[in-house]
């Protein structure tokens, strides 16, 4: 089984990554990009058979060490 973990910055908190990207892109020409937005992914495999019990140890990981909660907001998607 896997998990998907999506981390994304909270609304308010500085993107310098994407907003260079996103200048970077219109002066390249592509004008009609409205925004940009830098996620990151973790993809955790396991050897586990019960999804809610995979779930909820993903979870503390990502509150012990995969995301910075004060900064970030993740979404985790278990895939069978």
């Amino acid at each position: 089984m896997k998990a998907h973990i999506t981390i994304t910055l909270k609304p308010g908190i500085l993107d310098p990554q994407a907003k260079t990207a996103h200048a970077s892109l219109q002066s390249l020409g592509w004008t009609n990009v409205i925004s940009l937005q830098h996620k990151k992914q973790f993809i955790l495999e396991c050897d586990t058979l019960d999804k809610d019990e995979l779930y909820k140890d993903v979870d503390k990981m990502c509150l012990k060490l995969l995301v910075n909660t004060v900064m970030e907001d993740y979404h985790i998607d278990i895939i069978e």
